[in-house]
């Protein structure tokens, strides 16, 4: 949102907010139905401003900057500012979980090794713990309107190379959600665990056209996931 004006931001957080309000009755929209993302965090008065129309926030929940050095070394600071920005003006983050730090993977855009997807459902059960109902950020900010997180989505275009490397494939990524799931519910169970978004092209010689990846999803029995 940094990139945008603040008075473009608040021209375009108005006139949304024009359209739901005159929306029939019938018609009428949750707040959350309209959501926004941003390359940079937002700042409290961008967060103010779009609380005229937004009611979601969707943002990364960067696993490298949280644990840099090893596991178990958790720096939640930068999220405790974003999600506690949110919540001031009841804005509902949707987190993004994605990225793996150097000692889990051998690249930030690799899923976690085999031997550290222990280290990445702990990682999870931290964040639902943190972030979720009833969890240690609201209980240590009782100054905020509590705005858990309820939907967590692993990953942004696992299909293509450019976010899963070396090769995509929907086998590999099952794996990945099966655990997230089991480390989401274990410790909300009411969560909702979303499918990353996926690419609709191949996006390179080594990824899979958006389709085809979701086929081989259901076909290898990721549904229940």
């Amino acid at each position: 949102m940094r990139g945008i004006r603040i008075g473009t931001l608040s021209k375009l957080a108005i006139g949304l907010a024009s359209l739901i309000a005159a929306a029939p009755a019938h018609g009428a929209l949750p707040r959350t139905f309209v959501g926004a993302t941003a390359f940079e965090d937002p700042s409290s008065e961008e967060f103010e401003l779009m609380s005229e129309a937004v009611g979601t926030y969707r943002t990364n929940l960067y696993w490298p900057p949280v644990e840099p050095v090893g596991p178990g070394e958790r720096d939640w600071s930068r999220y405790d500012a974003l999600i506690g920005g949110a919540a001031e003006h009841r804005i509902q983050v949707l987190a993004t979980v994605y990225g793996s730090p150097g000692w889990a993977a051998t690249a930030s855009h690799h899923p976690p090794d085999a031997a550290h997807r222990d280290d990445f459902e702990a990682f999870l059960r931290a964040a639902v713990g943190r972030y979720g109902p009833g969890g240690e950020f609201w209980k240590a900010h009782p100054e905020l309107p509590e705005v858990p997180i309820r939907t967590w989505q692993l990953w942004n275009e696992p299909n293509v190379p450019i976010f899963w490397l070396p090769n995509p494939r929907a086998a590999q990524y099952q794996s990945l959600l099966v655990a997230a799931e089991r480390a989401i519910h274990a410790v909300d169970s009411g969560a909702q665990v979303l499918l990353g978004g996926l690419f609709p092209s191949s996006y390179g010689r080594t990824g899979i056209p958006g389709p085809r990846y979701l086929t081989d999803l259901y076909d290898g029995g990721a549904a229940p996931h």
